[in-house]
């Protein structure tokens, strides 16, 4: 489940009872600005209340802290939450109770990882902190269940508030149903919030090598506290892409190395004398040289394959063709799954192409032998009957090898057929687009549709344009009639 928007925030704040905020100050009220000096750089400290237990949040509350306009704050937020099995819960369905999300019984500021409970709002009792006059948010980083500390910044003016919903599903009526009901999980432990000043002197310097080498390339990412000299202590790494998937870790270490598959950034939070600072960098990725990778090919060509004898029309019943595009099922030998603790740690990237074409070239060999019922209803030669030129038996037999060429019986010598054209165009779009398949989960699937049907289309237009091969002087005739 995804964290809520600002936006429904703001609503579940003045649904959460932050509603009488309208009643007891004026809209352009923003609190006292306090005066900021080189020795105060902590606004302020507040305790966020834990959850009595599993399945209820906390509502707003004011912390008190007011942040002066233009003012830039470091918001963290420090402690453990512990969550104690209520040994009074009665005995119902499910048993036993249900294990807390990721099976975590201490958890840090940023609540447990996110779940889907489809019939509840529940995000994890992760601290929720915000200007309501603003609907300014602060974005908690790393969002790691299991971190101590999380930090965000936040620009004043406006007074911080603090709330969380509630964490996930877990209780018992009595026996008999009757109230009250037991939670499965009674919440303990403190948590406290503090607010300074970010110093624009300090800071953290990212410096990556390997940035904008091809895909799968390693990136190495080093950090040094700004200004040279002061003491830097990391307290955390987190890669987010373009796509916005993320990974974080939780570390002192000063260096962060692994391969990259995909552009995005990197962020680095932790201390540089003592006060909160960070840093990122971009990095990104190349496309690979692909010009020589094909997609695996299957074709078929079962002659007439159920076309009739007595075809009555020219077109599909002398010879026709079907593609398709399918995912290879050998995703081991084109898949590579990262495993090295990098800033693409468990993200997926292909090594080889992983569509495969499925391709069938049906030709109507028996109704154009010498000597078939359509070979027979021809005219002995090409006649003209009005305005009408038919076809004579003698341009029959030269057919065969035309419909081979137009279906495709052998694509790869026989590029303007309609599966020498579907096996081409997928080809050269399957080297782009599949070679940028990369992510935390990456999808092929609209991919693969995007190119089997573009190339569908290029190769069925080629019925109306000059890669048609078969033109002809003459009509043939489809008057069965004609045997008596």
């Amino acid at each position: 489940m995804k964290r809520p928007s600002l936006d429904l925030l703001a609503l579940a704040t003045v649904l959460g009872g932050a509603a009488f905020l309208d009643a007891c100050r004026s809209d352009d009220y923003l609190g006292p600005a306090p005066v900021l000096s080189a020795s105060h750089m902590v606004l302020g400290t507040s305790t966020v209340p834990p959850p009595v237990h599993n399945e209820v949040g906390i509502d707003p509350i004011s912390t008190g802290i007011d942040i002066p306009e233009g003012a830039e704050v470091t918001v963290t937020v420090s402690g453990l939450l512990h969550y104690s099995l209520n040994q009074n819960r009665p005995l119902c369905s499910p048993q036993p109770p249900v294990q807390p999300p990721g099976g975590l019984t201490d958890v840090g500021p940023a609540g447990f990882p996110e779940e889907l409970y489809p019939e509840w709002l529940y995000t994890g009792h992760g601290v929720v902190a915000w200007i309501p006059e603003r609907n300014a948010g602060v974005d908690f980083q790393p969002r790691d269940p299991s971190a101590g500390t999380v930090s965000g910044r936040l620009t004043g003016p406006g007074t911080l508030w603090v709330k969380r919903f509630p964490g996930f599903p877990g209780s018992c009526s009595n026996p008999d149903g009757g109230f009250p009901y037991e939670p499965d999980y009674f919440v303990s432990g403190t948590q406290t919030l503090t607010v300074e000043v970010v110093d624009p002197s300090l800071g953290i310097e990212v410096v990556c090598t390997g940035s904008g080498a091809p895909r799968g390339s390693s990136v190495s990412c080093e950090v040094r506290p700004q200004p040279a000299g002061q003491t830097l202590v990391v307290t955390g790494w987190m890669f987010t892409s373009t796509a916005g998937d993320v990974v974080a870790r939780q570390t002192s270490d000063v260096t962060w190395a692994g391969q990259l598959v995909v552009d995005g950034r990197i962020d680095v939070t932790g201390t540089v004398a003592g006060h909160p600072a960070s840093g990122s960098a971009s990095v990104t990725v190349t496309a690979r040289d692909w010009s020589t990778k094909t997609p695996r090919t299957s074709l078929a060509t079962p002659g007439p394959d159920g076309l009739p004898i007595r075809p009555d029309s020219f077109v599909g019943q002398l010879g026709n063709s079907s593609m398709h595009l399918e995912l290879r099922t050998d995703v081991a030998n084109y898949a590579v799954v990262i495993a090295d603790g990098g800033p693409n740690d468990a993200f997926t990237y292909m090594t080889d192409i992983p569509f495969e074409t499925f391709d069938t070239a049906r030709v109507n060999y028996p109704a154009m032998m010498n000597g078939s019922d359509w070979y027979r209803i021809q005219y002995p030669r090409d006649t003209k009957r009005g305005q009408i030129t038919y076809c004579g038996q003698p341009r029959v037999l030269t057919l065969p090898p035309l419909v081979e060429a137009h279906e495709g019986t052998d694509p790869a010598n026989q590029p303007n057929s309609h599966i020498g054209i579907f096996v081409n165009d997928v080809t050269r779009d399957a080297r782009l687009k599949a070679e940028n398949l990369a992510g935390s989960n990456p999808n092929p699937e609209p991919t693969r549709l995007e190119i089997e049907d573009a190339a569908y289309a290029d190769s069925r237009a080629m019925d109306h344009d000059s890669r048609n091969n078969i033109k002809l002087p003459c009509v043939f005739t489809y008057d069965y009639s004609r045997l008596r």
